[in-house]
């Protein structure tokens, strides 16, 4: 079975983008399969929309700080909470590298409530 993974997509929200500045940086790049991949390794490495945009400075044990320090998997495809392949692939900028374990636990709001406790 599948890893399941979460869309960084709702973490970005978190952190104020919007939907035309997030696809304003994505570089598509496919593996030998012709499959969609991501060229960043964490979501600080993620390139800023144009127009002059600065990364805030953040304490490094704040919240913000451990978001954009998250690895990224190169593989952005998505799994359902049955490990099936979701239907939409388009939607998803980045897909977080972080163990969800082998059951159904963790979805959506499980996700954000997990990742804000760690």
């Amino acid at each position: 079975m599948h890893s399941k993974t979460f869309i960084l997509y709702s973490i970005l929200v978190c952190l104020s983008c919007n939907d035309n500045n997030i696809h304003s940086a994505n570089v598509k790049i496919a593996d030998k399969a012709g499959n969609e991949t991501n060229p960043y390794p964490s979501i600080n490495e993620i390139p800023l929309p144009p127009g002059g945009f600065e990364r805030i400075k953040r304490d490094g044990g704040s919240f913000a700080s451990f978001l954009l320090s998250i690895h990224l998997k190169k593989d952005k495809t998505v799994y359902t909470f049955d490990g099936r392949i979701k239907a939409n692939q388009t939607v998803q900028f980045a897909v977080l590298d972080i163990s969800v374990g082998n059951r159904d636990l963790q979805q959506c709001a499980d996700a954000v409530m997990r990742i804000r406790a760690e």
